[in-house]
């Protein structure tokens, strides 16, 4: 398995959004995403688990739709 290098200085990485956000309970997801890697597949995935690790963790259940 091919592993790539986190982004350096001068890249992109700092343009990039949290998979935080200040809505309750908001998460992102993408390759677009902070996640110090390269928008790849590996880094996509690596900013879907992030964020379905703080829902695991989190105390207050999911907001619904209605």
């Amino acid at each position: 398995m091919t592993r790539y290098p986190a982004c350096g200085a001068g890249s992109s990485e700092s343009l990039r959004l949290e998979q935080t956000s200040p809505v309750r309970g908001l998460f992102l997801a993408g390759d677009w995403t902070r996640t110090a890697l390269p928008s790849t597949m590996e880094s996509a995935a690596e900013s879907a688990r992030r964020p379905v690790g703080a829902v695991r963790r989190s105390s207050e259940p999911a907001a619904s739709w209605r």
